[in-house]
């Protein structure tokens, strides 16, 4: 089976732990971002048992409602996974999904709180966010995502030097780190997303 571009997952992610929101945000919108939101929302890890993971992302207000399976392509980078977003109609409630995950067999693990400001330009969509486990209010930390548009994923050679490029900005102006090789349920579980097998 081919892969589906639009089932990869193109991103850096950088501790910004350092970074000064203000300066961040007027940077971003000097930039001229075609639009931008700030979010709020919690992200629910479940587990089957056999290390599979999905996320469950959704507006306390109903207006989005997803889930997201995502795996490894690489053990010494996050830079491209396999992303898979299944987005519920409307008519979907938050707890028709809580419930057919319980009884089919998925555990919850956590619940990720996240406010983030994401901006939207041509290439990529740029976040920052802070982040915690809603058990563990202490482990709060600030990242800051670089994320190619899905519609550009099929040149990853083109896609891992748009990445390179915005890195290289981003590091000259804010504190920030190398990219991680943790994805946020890595960084707060403990343990690894699965890797993806080959093709089948």
């Amino acid at each position: 089976m081919t892969e589906n571009p639009h089932h990869s997952e193109l991103e850096i992610k950088m501790d910004a732990e350092k970074v000064d929101l203000h300066s961040f945000l007027s940077w971003c919108f000097a930039k001229g971002p075609s639009s931008y939101k700030y979010i709020a929302s919690p992200d629910t890890m479940y587990s089957n048992g056999n290390g599979n993971i999905i996320r469950h992302r959704y507006s306390a207000d109903g207006e989005f409602n997803q889930t997201t399976v995502k795996l490894r392509k690489s053990s010494k980078s996050i830079k491209n996974r396999l992303e898979i977003d299944l987005d519920y109609a409307s008519h979907i409630a938050v707890d028709d999904v809580q419930q057919f995950l319980l009884y089919t067999g998925w555990k919850e693990e956590f619940t990720l709180q996240k406010s983030a400001w994401v901006f939207f330009f041509e290439e990529v969509s740029v976040a920052i966010y802070t982040v915690y486990r809603k058990d563990l209010p202490k482990t709060k930390r600030t990242f800051l995502e670089v994320e190619i548009n899905k519609h550009l994923n099929s040149d990853t050679s083109k896609c891992e030097l748009i990445l390179e490029q915005w890195r290289k900005d981003i590091s000259k102006l804010f504190n920030v780190s190398k990219p991680l090789n943790e994805s946020l349920w890595e960084i707060f579980s403990g343990k690894k997303y699965l890797k993806k097998k080959g093709k089948r």
